[in-house]
């Protein structure tokens, strides 16, 4: 079962800004870490509960629990 991704808003209204190219990679990647939080090829982050993925020239910083990512 995937997770719900949930945006913050600032995130959000960055992702809208973003060509269409780059949005798709990253719903694609999301996609990914929904269904498999920690192997999507993501690292934890030290200092910080939370994980790290890379897309391109871009870092997706994000937190899971049971039900959303």
């Amino acid at each position: 079962m995937a997770l719900e991704v949930v945006l913050d808003r600032e995130a959000a209204r960055y992702f809208e800004r973003l060509d269409r190219t780059t949005q798709e990679r990253i719903a694609s990647k999301l996609d990914a870490l929904a269904k498999h939080p920690t192997e999507a090829g993501s690292k934890p982050l030290q200092g910080y509960q939370g994980r790290a993925a890379r897309i391109g020239g871009l870092r997706l910083i994000y937190r899971f629990d049971d039900t959303r990512l």
